[in-house]
């Protein structure tokens, strides 16, 4: 997203919209006006527009890990890519995205 109306105008479109949180190194990654706001104010914003889901993901889990237990009330916050070793240490109600060969067996 470029800016915060983005997604407003997505919605006139479509309820079905999942926005994502990426960060790299950390850090999120988007454009000025949209990193500069708070990522749990993002999510709160998100969740007053009535959007429900939410994605947050970095390269290699690199995101605030405190952001999981900051999901507004009635937001369904997905973490992504995580270990299948780590998914026990969630908090109640947040998910994750595991990779596929982690859970599937390989066979070559």
């Amino acid at each position: 997203m470029r800016s915060l109306s983005e997604l407003e105008e997505a919605r006139e479109l479509t309820e079905n919209l999942v926005p994502l949180l990426d960060f790299v190194d950390g850090k999120l990654w988007a454009a000025e006006p949209v990193r500069d706001v708070p990522p749990e104010r993002l999510l709160a914003e998100w969740r007053g527009m009535g959007t429900d889901t939410a994605l947050v993901i970095g390269e290699k889990g690199g995101f605030p890990r405190s952001l999981l237990g900051q999901a507004p009330e009635g937001l369904a916050l997905y973490a992504g890519l995580l270990p299948k070793t780590e998914m026990a240490n969630l908090p109640a109600g947040t998910g994750a995205i595991v990779d596929f060969w982690e859970v599937v067996p390989r066979k070559t």
